[in-house]
């Protein structure tokens, strides 16, 4: 169907109220490309599955798309020599876990429902990965304790050496006399290392690193020479942390790399689940049935309204005029008369459009 027609049809219009009902970003953006189809056969397989799903929601409720995402971007980037972080694990493993509620359902499918488990069959439930994430990734998307035991080493070391640090400070900051040559009873950080504000003019009075002064000249940032060993212990443990950190995301990675066509199929899948849910509910909001697509030329439509002049009379709580039509039994011309305004315009917009969404 070439482009004029749809837009003088409002195609554009119906595929926005139907992407409205569909519940994730993939379902909306595959209802923005959908069109009418031409064979017979693809078009009774498009219906066929709507109307398998109308029923299936009537009896059961919708599908459990909740926490599914458009993780596509990410799995493609799960490749040399990018690694994936923290975040977008997180975002990975919330959809990853959801494949597996959509893969009870669609086991749950009556036999009747023949068509949605067809492509049911598409849909892997990639739980096990969301949970391998999961034991690394915890709820606020930091690398967790457990996620090697090296890690895990590592954490209580720095955790040691900062409760060292922590009473160094604390035993230094209670002299009185080393306070009152401080310009603030506090430690502060020059980069990765806790030093003291030293006034400039007690410069060597405190044995230790100066590392900086404030812009003024007026404060001197001392590391005091007790406590260097342990800041220096501090930062090795962290570099050690952090390269343990990208080790173990880099193995994440490559486990999600390796599901990455397998994840798309599933996501693909699922897109057309959620258009089919849309379609569905869209269909019962309205009150739509699935039509009969015939192979002899003939056109019958009963009650017919046309569904953005529905919408639109919904918000006015106005009712719209049905309509029917029918051409090609007993006649092959219809001639459609009347006074302007008359409705000539609206029943033959009506009519077109109607095919075009049964299409």
């Amino acid at each position: 169907m070439d482009r004029h027609t749809l837009d003088k049809l409002e195609f554009g219009g119906v595929l926005e109220v139907l992407a409205g009902f569909a519940r994730t970003r993939l379902g909306k953006e595959l209802a923005g490309t959908v069109r009418p189809a031409r064979r017979a056969e693809k078009i009774r397989r498009w219906l066929a599955q709507v109307g398998e799903m109308m029923g299936v929601i009537e009896g059961s409720g919708v599908p459990p798309l909740g926490g599914i995402s458009d993780i596509r971007p990410l799995i493609d980037q799960a490749t040399l020599p990018v690694r994936l972080e923290c975040e977008d694990f997180s975002h990975i493993a919330a959809t990853l876990a959801g494949t597996g509620a959509m893969r009870r359902w669609l086991d749950e499918l009556p036999e009747t429902a023949v068509q949605l488990r067809r492509l049911g069959e598409r849909v892997v439930d990639f739980g096990f990965l969301a949970e391998q994430i999961g034991r690394v990734i915890d709820a606020r998307g930091e690398v967790r304790d457990e996620a090697s035991p090296r890690l895990r080493k590592i954490r209580r070391e720095i955790a040691a050496a900062e409760a060292s640090i922590e009473a160094a400070f604390a035993r230094i900051l209670r002299s009185p006399t080393i306070r009152k040559m401080l310009q603030y009873a506090s430690t502060t950080f020059h980069g990765d290392r806790r030093v003291l504000p030293l006034r400039s003019e007690h410069r060597g009075r405190v044995p230790g690193i100066i590392h900086r002064s404030s812009d003024t000249g007026a404060t001197l940032f001392v590391e005091p020479a007790e406590v260097v060993e342990i800041n220096n212990l501090i930062i090795r443990l962290a570099g050690e942390q952090n390269q343990e950190i990208g080790r173990i995301l880099w193995e994440l990675t490559q486990a999600v790399h390796h599901n990455a066509v397998a994840i798309k199929s599933t996501l693909t899948a699922l897109a057309i689940l959620d258009l089919l849910t849309a379609k569905a509910m869209f269909a019962r909001e309205y009150q739509m049935v699935v039509p009969e697509v015939r192979d002899d030329r003939q056109l019958s439509v009963r009650d017919a309204r046309h569904p953005l002049l529905m919408a639109m009379a919904r918000q006015r709580g106005e009712p719209v005029v049905p309509i029917d039509v029918r051409l090609g039994e007993d006649f092959d011309v219809l001639v459609i008369t009347g006074p302007n305004t008359g409705g000539k315009t609206c029943t033959l917009k009506t009519v077109g459009l109607l095919a075009m969404m049964a299409q």
